[in-house]
């Protein structure tokens, strides 16, 4: 609902220490305002606002054999009543 939080989780492993990069719409995310977790396997976006927040997510992981992406995650939200 408008004004929640929300957050999406990946679950990897790999060769050495994971680094994870969320992105939303392709560009990757920072932490700060109500993002928390860009770089972590768990993404909060708490409070989430329409229209900003709405789109696309998906979590780059990168170990010492390379990168790989994650699916893509739609966030929506609703007015709820």
């Amino acid at each position: 609902c408008f004004g929640e939080g929300t957050s999406f989780t990946v679950v990897a492993n790999g060769a050495g220490t994971l680094i994870y990069q969320w992105r939303k719409d392709e560009v990757p995310l920072n932490n700060g305002g109500n993002i928390s977790g860009a770089d972590t396997a768990t993404l909060i976006v708490s409070p989430a606002f329409f229209p900003g927040d709405l789109g696309e997510y998906d979590c780059v992981i990168t170990d010492d054999c390379g990168s790989n992406t994650s699916e893509t995650a739609t966030l929506t939200i609703i007015v709820c009543g």
